[in-house]
């Protein structure tokens, strides 16, 4: 019943926005129009194990779980508008990192068609959690981090309190190992492995902190330029605990580490691929180690302009550019510029097959293209199928944009034959990754 009133109140509130602010007109009416029916809507009602309503984030994740964005469920309810694709939506209890009676992260999987709408009921559970007291050099160790990992890549953290207590709740139902630094990163101790812990399940653990930490320092570059906001990840090679931070102006800079020798993963930044690295160099107790790390795989570009085709010599701006590949998944969206260019890049490895599909921006509500006295009403038209080498530059010849058969200009020419079918923008992937994502 819950559920039902949360439907209604959710339809009900929008009808309300709608009838509050009135039907828009002219221009922005088309507009409107162009926006809904170029995406899709997700929404939904999120309730607790009881019938509760819990205050709830909703995280928008990609098909490879690459984070969007995220946007709160209010009242237990939320509405999303999201281009069609594969999206994971992650709902996570706001309450504290300490209250155990939090709930775990609940994930749904959605399918977003242009126009089209779907309903996501969300059932959350409580979590495992975790609680004990740290101590470093025998007496407690106040305000501590402790942090537990599974092997789904996710970690949740949680400080300990001035007597070095400590819980951590809304934990999923999996194994964990934890690992603990003092709040100064001077001290830090072995990691402890938990057991599989299941939901509303709690675990007493006692870390200690007898050993003095160690810093490590790693520059990072893509193609010699300094890379920033890139995550890099040092993994102990004996232990396997783990620590996360963010490039800066080309520095990584990682405190309270164990002494010993790390793996090294870098994100991808920009056009470059991330990598792993293996250095040499020991993080040692009490002092600081420095090494370098260089990204170098570059991922494949498609560059092209777009033209008109009366007037193959004119190029057209504000057209809407789509990249597919060869299984009709969308790749990339582009704008073109008032030389009618686009460029994709990113981190596009080898492959056959792709298209790039053209037509006017439905965002802007019009069909027409073009500076007067030559603004005319354009269609949509496909390139061929082609490849991309990673690391090369892939330009395509000019793509010329028919114009609409129906004209209400005498300068407008119509087309003198119709675009060949496109890839529908819908189009869901063959597959989703069955990996976690990173909390």
């Amino acid at each position: 019943m819950l559920v039902a009133l949360l439907i209604a109140v959710l339809a009900t509130g929008v009808d309300a926005a709608r009838a509050g602010t009135g039907a828009p007109s002219g221009t922005t009416a088309a507009a409107e129009t162009a926006r809904t029916t170029a995406t899709g809507r997700v929404w939904g009602a999120v309730v607790g194990p009881d019938g509760d309503v819990p205050k709830v984030d909703v995280r928008i994740f990609a098909a490879d779980w690459s984070y969007l964005r995220a946007t709160r469920a209010r009242g237990g309810a939320f509405s999303l508008r999201l281009a069609p694709g594969t999206y994971h939506l992650q709902f996570a209890d706001r309450r504290p990192s300490y209250d155990i009676s939090k709930y775990a992260p609940t994930d749904r999987t959605v399918t977003v068609t242009a126009g089209g709408s779907r309903f996501v009921s969300v059932r959350m559970q409580r979590g495992g959690f975790l609680y004990g007291t740290a101590y470093a050099g025998g007496a407690p160790a106040k305000y501590a981090t402790i942090k537990a990992t599974n092997r789904y890549e996710q970690t949740y953290t949680t400080k300990a309190d001035g007597r070095g207590r400590f819980a951590l709740g809304g934990l999923p139902r999996t194994r964990y190992y934890v690992f603990t630094y003092d709040r100064t990163q001077t001290w830090v101790g072995p990691g402890i492995g938990t057991g599989r812990i299941d939901p509303g399940e709690g675990r007493g653990i006692t870390p200690r902190l007898s050993t003095r930490a160690g810093r490590l320092i790693v520059g990072v570059d893509a193609g010699g330029q300094a890379v920033r906001g890139t995550v890099v990840t040092a993994v102990s090679r004996r232990t396997g605990q783990f620590w996360t931070a963010s490039a800066r102006r080309g520095l990584v800079s990682f405190s309270g580490l164990a002494p010993g020798r790390y793996v090294l993963h870098v994100g991808g930044y920009g056009d470059w691929f991330g990598t792993t690295a293996r250095p040499a160099v020991r993080v040692r107790s009490g002092k600081v180690a420095v090494t370098h790390v260089s990204l170098t795989r570059r991922g494949a570009q498609v560059t092209g302009r777009i033209v008109d085709s009366a007037r193959p010599s004119v190029p057209l701006a504000e057209v809407q550019v789509v990249l597919y590949d060869a299984q009709g998944r969308q790749v990339g969206v582009r704008r073109t510029g008032s030389d009618g260019r686009f460029t994709f890049g990113g981190q596009l490895t080898t492959q056959t097959g792709m298209i790039v599909v053209a037509q006017p921006d439905p965002a802007n509500g019009s069909d027409f293209l073009g500076v007067e006295p030559n603004r005319c009403r354009f269609t949509r038209a496909q390139t061929a199928p082609f490849g991309v080498v990673t690391g090369e530059v892939r330009g395509l010849a000019d793509l010329a944009l028919p114009h609409a058969t129906t004209q209400d200009r005498p300068s407008c020419l119509p087309a003198s034959a119709s675009p060949s079918a496109s890839p529908s923008a819908s189009t869901s992937p063959s597959s989703s990754p069955s990996a976690s994502p990173r909390s």
